[in-house]
């Protein structure tokens, strides 16, 4: 019921070598160079298909073995390739525009498979996230919790108003040991085909965690604080919901959602402060 068969391997690879574990990256950027008094502005562009990606990522960092940092000009697009057994992050877009990921194959990464922060234009479409692990380097107290994600959309650094025009649809996370997805919603009325569409989540597993998808409201939407919703997603064999959010909003929508053998099926919950009353409350 929940077997995932992927193929690593391809013709085109690019390994890291394993030197203290530092594995390596792929790093698109722009920037600016001086060179004999003038100013040289670069642009960063990249253009990957059929590409296997082995040993990258830096352990403990947020170098991931694909990074995208301040790519803001030019379009890039990684296709049909697969990215895999890393020592870090899968793939990291930060502060960056226009890129498209589709088709790929993420495998064996910690504790954060996919980020996506303060961006604009990015589509994944069809991706399969696979095995996503805590990290063991560092021991985590009363004092310290480390932060983790399957697919982590504008959630790890930055907030949904930092990040707009994203396009998340028909992907697949499982083995993720917190959640699959961490995903902004929709404003109420308008997700039948939103931002987050057609995805499965199942199989998550963690000792402080096991969701297919934790969906959360924009704060870059007002009407959000009073209601949001998020639609059409597939989830199975999770350890708590299929589907979660748990958030300050009057109003919580989540509809064409199939659910199956998750622990807790899938819910929301009202996270109401300041002492409001949860009168008028509705999910």
């Amino acid at each position: 019921m929940r077997g995932e068969v992927i193929l690593l391997s391809r013709s085109i690879v690019i390994a890291g070598e394993d030197i203290e574990s530092w594995g390596g990256q792929i790093v698109t950027s722009d920037t600016v160079e001086f060179m004999a008094g003038e100013i040289h502005y670069l642009t960063g562009q990249t253009f990957l298909d059929n590409v296997e990606v082995y040993n990258c990522s830096q352990w403990d960092t947020y170098k991931a073995a694909i990074r995208f940092e301040n790519a803001v000009t030019k379009h890039s697009s990684i296709t049909n390739s697969a990215i895999h057994n890393g020592l870090g992050w899968g793939l990291n877009i930060k502060n960056s525009a226009n890129v498209h990921m589709k088709n790929n194959v993420f495998y064996d990464f910690r504790p954060v498979g996919i980020d996506v922060e303060y961006s604009q234009n990015i589509t994944l479409d069809g991706n399969v996230l696979m095995r996503v692990l805590e990290r063991t380097s560092i021991e985590a107290d009363g004092m310290f919790e480390d932060k983790r994600g399957g697919f982590a959309i504008c959630s790890y650094f930055s907030s949904s108003s930092a990040c707009s025009d994203l396009t998340i649809i028909n992907n697949i996370a499982t083995g993720v040991t917190f959640a699959g997805f961490i995903v902004p919603g929709d404003k109420c009325g308008e997700s039948n085909y939103g931002a987050f569409y057609n995805n499965v989540g199942h199989s998550s597993a963690g000792t402080k965690g096991g969701y297919g998808a934790i969906i959360y409201p924009r704060d870059s939407d007002p009407t959000q604080s009073t209601c949001y919703e998020g639609s059409h997603f597939t989830s199975y064999k999770n350890y708590y919901m299929g589907a979660w959010g748990f958030f300050a909003t009057k109003e919580v929508r989540f509809h064409h959602m199939t659910s199956i053998d998750n622990r807790e099926g899938f819910g929301a919950s009202l996270a109401i402060s300041g002492g409001a009353a949860y009168d008028g409350s509705v999910i």
